[in-house]
């Protein structure tokens, strides 16, 4: 049994492929960001939008990094939305995490929409401070677990 001071936490982790032309727009992107944010009831604190420059020598070699794009991140009363998108790859990832339930099946669909997503490579929802449901169509064997990382704190239970 939870007690009233225990941790909680919910969490859409949502990683797919998207149109470019939308994820290249920061002023569309930093809209959408709000308008979840409103659509969860959630209060943004601050918004910090920063543009990754393109350097072509590692475009297309490995990890996102430095390949042009958007980090958008709004800090809420209650956590984060955090977005990341590589327009050259049509790929974003989007979190958002807190400590008060929102609904996730209404976020989700409002990314795909607004982010016109065609693929689906990672969506996990975290409904409590100890409960993950994967969603995607990945096999389980191949598909990264938030439970599996050395980092994550190992919750005990009173």
């Amino acid at each position: 049994m939870k007690r009233a001071s225990d941790p909680r936490r919910y969490a859409l982790h949502f990683d797919g492929k998207a149109d470019p032309d939308v994820l290249g727009n920061v002023a569309y992107l930093e809209h959408f960001v709000r308008r979840i944010a409103s659509n969860a009831r959630m209060t943004i604190l601050n918004m910090i939008s920063s543009n990754i420059a393109l350097d072509l020598a590692k475009l297309g070699k490995g990890a996102f990094e430095d390949e042009g794009g958007y980090s958008i991140q709004a800090l809420i009363s209650t956590s984060h939305i955090a977005l990341h998108v590589w327009p050259k790859r049509s790929h974003f990832m989007l979190d958002l995490v807190s400590c008060r339930a929102f609904d996730v099946k209404e976020v989700t669909e409002a990314a795909v929409d607004a982010l016109k997503v065609f693929k689906v490579e990672f969506l996990q929802e975290v409904n409590d401070a100890t409960t993950i449901t994967d969603i995607d169509s990945k096999p389980a064997s191949n598909r990264p677990r938030l439970s599996d990382s050395p980092n994550r704190p190992r919750l005990s239970r009173s």
